[in-house]
């Protein structure tokens, strides 16, 4: 146990260098209008002391060294344009909790109505001659399409981010369970008849188990696109969340804010990838090769 605790806590460390050193990168790459509000009015000398004031002029080692100690501080300096001097340890306090309420919302809404949908797919060739045509028909459709119909149908921007995100997973679970049913060996079935098992035990003691890799990997790719879509809803039509604060940085001309705000949306979606991955190892404990 204390192995495996070290190896998690020392793979958490090197992620997290990787992370903050990648943001440090993004941000000194941008340029140097970027970091002004009002760069075109400047002259050179005030752009040389903003600059300096904000320890850009530093040598390199030492420009790392005092990102770092910032990061780790919770310290990832302040909006001038986004909201005149607030923190954006605060702003993505304020922001991101709502994009993760909608993304797990979402993605627990097409697990629901996902698995079962899938297993009924997949077990049944009559619901699958009836429903599964419908289904490949809807599913071509880029949630993002469904905006304006979410927008006409619910009454509030957040059911409505919800339903288009909810949709960018629900396909995804479904024709992944799907597969995962059809890849069953037909002779488990078979065996199952011949010994005396019942539909229901067979779905209970072949069916499901066989399928629980298929259900993990639809729930990981889900999740995946579930930020995906979640963050271009927030940016189109809504005022709140991660896909928000992007976008009006961006309209802002706050770059800095940007880059925070993508990497926010990066970590979040790892972490929340890493939790289901986490609970499908459990799940599948067969399936475990190291």
């Amino acid at each position: 146990m204390v192995q495996y605790l070290a190896k998690r806590i020392g793979r958490s460390i090197l992620t997290l260098f990787v992370i903050v050193t990648l943001v440090f990168c993004l941000l000194r790459l941008m340029p140097v209008e970027g970091y002004f509000a009002n760069y075109e009015k400047m002259t050179e000398a005030q752009i040389q002391a903003g600059l300096q004031s904000m320890g850009l002029l530093d040598p390199l080692p030492v420009q790392i060294g005092h990102f770092w100690r910032d990061a780790l501080h919770g310290d990832l300096g302040v909006s001038h344009i986004y909201k005149l001097n607030a923190p954006v340890t605060r702003i993505l306090a304020q922001k991101l909790p709502i994009s993760i309420e909608m993304g797990v919302l979402a993605m627990l809404l097409s697990l629901v109505f996902g698995i079962p949908l899938g297993l009924l797919l997949g077990a049944s060739k009559t619901a699958h001659s009836l429903i599964y045509p419908v289904f490949e028909i809807m599913r071509p459709v880029p949630p993002l399409a469904w905006v304006p119909v979410a927008v006409i149908f619910w009454p509030t921007p957040e059911m409505s981010m919800v339903f288009v995100t909810f949709l960018g997973a629900f396909f995804i679970v479904v024709i992944n369970i799907v597969d995962g049913v059809h890849s069953i060996d037909a002779r488990y079935l078979r065996a199952a008849r011949s010994l005396g098992s019942s539909r229901s035990d067979m779905f209970w003691h072949i069916l499901l188990p066989g399928s629980l890799p298929s259900i993990v990997v639809g729930m990981t790719v889900g999740m995946g696109v579930t930020w995906a879509v979640v963050v271009a809803a927030e940016m189109i039509a809504s005022r709140t969340g991660l896909g928000y604060l992007t976008w009006s940085a961006y309209v802002a001309g706050e770059f800095p804010v940007i880059i925070i705000g993508m990497m926010s949306i990066g970590i979040a979606g790892y972490v929340c990838s890493a939790i289901i991955r986490f609970a499908g190892t459990r799940m599948t404990p067969w399936l475990r090769t190291f």
